[in-house]
Parts: C-alpha cells; structure tokens; sequence
C-alpha cells in the first residue's frame, strides 16, 4: 500500500512537468540554421497572454531557460549568428481568432513599425490552425532537468517550431517572420539586475480589424527574459567611443570653466 501512494505520488510530480499548452499561452520558440543543436528547438510556455499587462523583469516561466540554451545550442549560443527566437500565440474566437506574434527590432528600444494593416478573418483561423497543429504535439515534451516551462523539442517531427517558422511566413501567415537574432543583442533593461545585454522582441496583437502593441519582450545574453509595455525601457547600450567623446567634451568644458574663473580672479 505504501509502495502504491509513493507510486502515485510521484506519477503525479512527473505529470506536472509535461507540457499543456492552454489556449491563449504565449510560446517563446528558439531554432539555428545548422551546427550544434540543429536537431531540437527550445520551447518556452511563457503563460497565459493575459499576465502580461505590466513590467516583469523577469518572466518566471521561463526560469532555467539559459542553461538549457547552453546546453542545446553550445555555450556560445548568445552570440550564434544562426539562433533565432520569436514568440507566437492564437486565440480562438467565434467566427474567426486573434493572434500574437513578434517583431524583432530594428533599433533597441525603438516600436518596431512594419507591422501594420489587418489580417483577414481566415488568415486569422489559418494561423490559429498552425498553432494547434504546434501544440498538439505537447503531450509529447517533458520539461528539461530543473525547469517546470522550458521544453527541448525534436525538430524534425511534424509540426515541430522549426515546421511553423519559414523563411519568409511564420505560422502559415505573419510575414515578415516572427524571428529575431540573438547575435544582434544591443540593449540594457532599466531596472533588471543582471546588466547583460539584450535582443528585444516587439510583440503585436493581430485581429481582423488592425493590429495593437502589447509590449517588448528582451532575452538577455544570460537567458533572463524580461517584458515591458514600454520598449523605451529597453535601451541601446553606447559605444565605447560614445562615451570616450562625452568624456572628452566634460573634460573641454571643465578646462574652459576654469580658465574663466582664473581670468575673473
């Protein structure tokens, strides 16, 4: 009997861990074009969409995420040219769905713009329909060693992330592509402690009568993913010779200063 109760217990604690994709969950996907790690995705469930109405430094589900990075795509992940990551979900609705998905930007800390218009109600059923064929295989993903969210996909079987993310169409719709490039991490986030650079996503709202900003998710070179409803609180980090110039434009103004005081004396 006792043999019994810990079996259940702990077919229970496994259970908790196996992926279960509800509707309306944001999914973070990582893939490379080749090398190390070209055979998986790394999946994040992020939550629900609706618990990302305010500033997160860090975003809990996707605790453990940099370690299962490295250990996927080779400790240089962060700087992997080939690594790209996006975040996509589908919501259905009565006649048609609403979906969301990224936008890379194209200057930390500047809205990402290119995505306007509205898309159609099938368009919309048909994105819907690509992430349902995604998530259907979550049964199938346990979570990685020490994380609850973050999962290491095959990414040759049928509708795997690497399947839903073209070239140039992500999830059977969204062009341009949902991707961004982790190489291209320029920007601090205001507040968050670990002070590693960061690749910023914006995130839009689809539906069939425009488009809405959510808000910037930024993926740190540590693997910490933050999320703000300002982008402007992911900022692009100066040049060295940025601040070598205002160094030396103090330096001729204090020289300056002080002739001036010496001749008043």
């Amino acid at each position: 009997m006792k043999k019994l109760i810990i079996a259940s217990v702990l077919a229970l604690a496994s259970s908790a861990y196996a992926a279960d994709f509800a509707a309306g969950d944001l999914v973070l996907g990582f893939k490379v074009a080749g090398g190390t790690g070209s055979a998986s995705n790394v999946v994040v469930d992020l939550g629900a969409v609706t618990g990302f109405t305010g500033a997160l430094d860090t975003v809990a589900n996707a605790s453990g995420l940099g370690s299962v990075l490295t250990s996927t795509y080779g400790s240089n992940w962060a700087t992997r040219s080939d690594l790209q990551f996006g975040v996509f979900s589908a919501v259905s609705l009565t006649r048609n769905a609403n979906l969301w998905a990224s936008q890379a930007e194209s200057a930390s800390g500047v809205l990402q713009t290119n995505v306007t218009g509205a898309y159609s109600s099938s368009a919309l059923v048909t994105g819907k329909a690509a992430f349902q064929n995604f998530t259907s295989n979550a049964s199938l993903l346990t979570a990685a060693a020490g994380t609850t969210h973050v999962y290491v996909q095959d990414s040759s079987v049928g509708n795997s992330w690497q399947n839903q993310e073209g070239s140039s169409v992500s999830f059977a719709v969204v062009s341009p592509t949902i991707d961004g490039v982790m190489a291209s991490a320029t920007a601090n986030a205001k507040g968050v402690a670990d002070h590693a650079q960061y690749s910023v996503l914006d995130l839009y709202k689809l539906t069939s009568t425009g488009n809405s900003f959510v808000g910037g998710f930024g993926l740190s070179s540590a693997g910490n993913v933050a999320f703000q409803t300002d982008v402007t609180q992911f900022q692009a980090i100066p040049e060295p010779s940025t601040y070598a110039a205002i160094l030396g434009a103090l330096t001729v103004g204090f020289v300056a200063l002080r002739r001036r005081f010496s001749k008043a004396v």
